[in-house]
């Protein structure tokens, strides 16, 4: 999970960790490009919870939420979209993100584009991207040209040829590593997430994401 949360007002979440490579300064290294997202209202109240829930666990504390931690609603301005914070992982007993991530898909009406660095997808997100472009979707994949694993790479290519059967378009980032986790659905959906489209996300990983409804942000 890549949580920031600060004064209990403002948060952050997406794919930027917390490392130098992301500055993208130097030229001898690989060019790093993500996408994070800002967001000011009510939902960042569920990115502090999870970050109090996170450091109890970690930190075997017993950090209770306060006024520090959550100003009062008056004090928090509402925004033109409408923000869902979706989180998993071993203290979750669903993969939601998985679900949230698969919902997104069958339910798209007309397009959906995703992001994805890391594609090793499950049966379920694997059979339903080929049933969205059977079905005269416009489905796109966007996926390392360059990445930081060879390895993951080359298993990613291994879904390649039958998604393409299928009608699935994909693209190959080259400018660098894409490191994005993002979908968008129709007009109205954005998913901005720490989760890669691959069950260790799914199963294994704690995960966290932003579930966006709102023309605005998804032409963005």
């Amino acid at each position: 999970r890549k949580i920031i949360v600060i004064d209990g007002r403002v948060g952050f979440v997406g794919g930027i960790n917390v490392s130098d490579r992301y500055v993208n300064k130097k030229t001898d290294i690989l060019y790093w490009r993500d996408t994070h997202v800002k967001i000011v209202g009510p939902a960042v109240l569920s990115l502090q919870y999870h970050f109090l829930a996170d450091w109890n666990f970690c930190a075997q504390q017993d950090v209770q939420p306060d006024e520090i931690h959550f100003p009062p609603a008056t004090e928090i301005p509402k925004g033109d979209s409408l923000v869902q914070i979706v989180a998993s992982g071993p203290d979750y007993p669903n993969p939601s993100i998985m679900l949230c991530y698969f919902t997104a898909i069958v339910n798209a009406r007309e397009r959906v584009y995703i992001t994805s660095p890391y594609f090793i997808p499950n049966n379920s997100i694997y059979d339903a991207l080929k049933k969205a472009a059977l079905s005269g979707k416009d489905v796109r994949l966007l996926v390392p040209g360059i990445s930081d694993s060879y390895f993951v790479n080359a298993a990613s290519e291994s879904y390649y040829e039958e998604l393409l059967t299928c009608g699935v378009k994909i693209y190959r980032y080259e400018k660098g590593f894409i490191h994005a986790k993002t979908i968008v659905a129709d007009d109205n959906l954005a998913i901005i997430s720490t989760a890669n489209m691959d069950f260790r996300s799914f199963e294994f990983n704690f995960e966290i994401g932003a579930v966006i409804y709102g023309e605005r942000v998804c032409n963005e």
